[in-house]
């Protein structure tokens, strides 16, 4: 009924198929690992513009909760993303960040540039908070160490506050 023959052809067809699977799923994995990394980086790069431009609002608190989420899922997994893992199980040659559509160059030192990236990005929010805090608490508009050690959490509070988008922050930190 069936021959060697056949089988082997049957094997060889189902080798071939699952083959074309891996494939296309390593290369969903690496696309959805793609775009997240781009959405992460872009929240990334708002919340160092919204730093330069002084708009610690609530957009910018948004984009670095992201930010914070994304660096405590890799620093809870050990430093390696679990997308990574992911695409070893279907397949992927190495574990390791080129597994992204990126230039290998610049996948393998994401961690040692966004590190620095988020240092500069938490010291201008933090000068944006001190000169606020020293603004609305002050006559004089000048900010000493207590006042901004006492009024830090007003500041955070009316940072998070619901308001509608697109409105001034009323603190003067709405650059046009």
């Amino acid at each position: 009924m069936f021959g060697i023959g056949s089988i082997t052809k049957t094997f060889t067809a189902i080798a071939v198929i699952v083959m074309t699977l891996r494939r296309a799923t390593l290369a969903a994995v690496k696309l959805v690992h793609t775009l997240a990394w781009f959405s992460i980086e872009s929240c990334m790069v708002y919340v160092l513009w919204a730093g330069f431009r002084r708009r610690s609002d609530r957009r910018a608190a948004i984009a670095a909760g992201v930010v914070a989420g994304e660096s405590l899922v890799f620093a809870a997994n050990g430093f390696q993303c679990p997308l990574t893992q992911l695409a070893e199980r279907v397949g992927a040659e190495r574990g390791s960040v080129t597994d992204i559509y990126l230039p290998r160059s610049l996948a393998r030192h994401l961690p040692a540039i966004h590190v620095p990236l988020i240092l500069m990005a938490t010291w201008l929010h933090a000068r944006n908070l001190r000169h606020r805090a020293g603004m609305s608490g002050s006559p004089a508009g000048g900010a000493t160490a207590s006042r901004f050690n006492a009024s830090f959490p007003t500041s955070l509070a009316r940072l998070l506050r619901p308001r509608p988008w697109g409105t001034a922050d009323g603190e003067g930190l709405s650059a046009s």
